[in-house]
């Protein structure tokens, strides 16, 4: 899909020791390419800041990883992150004129790879599509079903929630499992994150939190301080909501725990809060 040609290079930033880094290996041996390898980190490029715009042919990051390492985009020709979610305000800070291509991916553990991609920069694309070889189908609860191609088992019932729009074009809603049930109404924690992300800089999550009515309300978890809590109550009102959209309850962590590979770890982090 990329085009890759023997020789050029590549960065491993993630752990090899996850299914994420030994991808990159596996890319790195069968395209032939020339495989640098770094100890995972919030920014992987320190030790590369001499080298000329365009050094690395091919980099895959994480959204942390990409949010550190800013001003080190010129090196990377084309970056594919993924991992989590990749929102708008992160890439709002990407200075206009990197020239970078950014390409936000899909895939699961089960499906041995990424098996739908979405460009991200300079030109967005509004869904994710398939690469080849793979198609796509709806589950009765609304969920996504993957044909790959390439596996044995040659269908991959995942819990993700998805608007399709054709056998190889879908719009991701968020995990089934993480629904919020507000009175009635189900409501997916990652595109209220979404719209979150107009807002927020720091690092934050939405989970449902118990209402003695409505049964579950939307919870808003920041990492920072009080004065970030007010700011953000305030800013609340200046997004557009759906009924039962708009965050209930913000609370504030001083400092997140954190998975191996960089994402939130929102079950340890909610132990911090009595709730």
């Amino acid at each position: 899909h990329f085009n890759l040609k023997e020789q050029q290079r590549a960065l491993v930033a993630l752990p090899l020791n996850a299914v994420s880094g030994a991808l990159m290996v596996v890319r790195a041996m069968r395209a032939g390419l020339e495989l640098h390898a770094v100890t995972p980190q919030s920014n992987p490029f320190i030790e590369f800041k001499d080298k000329g715009e365009g050094y690395f042919d091919f980099v895959a990051l994480t959204p942390y990883q990409l949010a550190h390492s800013i001003d080190y985009l010129p090196l990377i020709k084309t970056l594919l992150v993924g991992g989590a979610r990749l929102s708008d305000a992160l890439l709002n800070t990407i200075p206009s004129g990197t020239p970078t291509t950014i390409y936000e991916s899909y895939g699961m553990t089960e499906t041995l790879t990424h098996v739908a991609l979405r460009r991200r920069y300079p030109r967005a694309e509004s869904f994710f599509s398939a690469l080849k070889g793979v198609y796509f189908s709806i589950g009765d609860e609304g969920n996504l079903i993957i044909h790959p191609s390439h596996l044995r088992q040659k269908t991959v019932v995942t819990n993700d929630a998805v608007q399709l729009y054709s056998k190889t074009e879908f719009e991701y809603l968020g995990r089934l499992d993480h629904v919020i049930n507000s009175g009635g109404v189900k409501l997916f924690p990652e595109s209220i994150e979404h719209k979150l992300s107009q807002i927020v800089q720091a690092p934050f999550f939405v989970t449902a939190l118990p209402h003695p009515a409505l049964g579950e309300q939307v919870g808003l978890i920041l990492e920072g301080d009080e004065a970030l809590r007010r700011s953000v109550l305030i800013e609340l009102n200046e997004i557009e909501w759906g009924a039962y959209e708009k965050p209930k309850r913000v609370e504030v962590v001083s400092s997140f725990d954190y998975t191996a590979t960089n994402k939130i770890d929102r079950i340890k982090t909610l132990k911090h809060l009595d709730l």
